[in-house]
């Protein structure tokens, strides 16, 4: 699975807000919704690392919008999940 281009996980992290959930330096809590993103989508290690790298790219304290934004994604992936084990 591709990586999304950065600028459309800050435009979308924006438009989403801080869930003010974690502090902006706390790489734990954003690198552990990374992971349950990608199990979510059965990501590769490849794509897991990639995404993982690119935070590089983002100030610390973006990534509350960030864990808001893959915690939406998570979700997504999940209802889908569940609705075609369920169907």
């Amino acid at each position: 699975m591709a990586v999304p281009h950065p600028g459309l996980w800050e435009k979308s992290a924006a438009s989403i807000g801080s869930n003010g959930s974690t502090s902006s330096g706390d790489f734990s809590e954003i690198e552990a919704t990374i992971h349950r993103l990608c199990d979510a989508r059965s990501d590769d290690d490849g794509n897991r690392a990639a995404l993982l790298s690119d935070l590089r790219e983002y100030l610390p304290e973006r990534w509350p919008c960030l864990i808001g934004y893959f915690n939406v994604e998570v979700a997504k992936y999940e209802a889908t999940s569940n609705a075609e084990n369920q169907g």
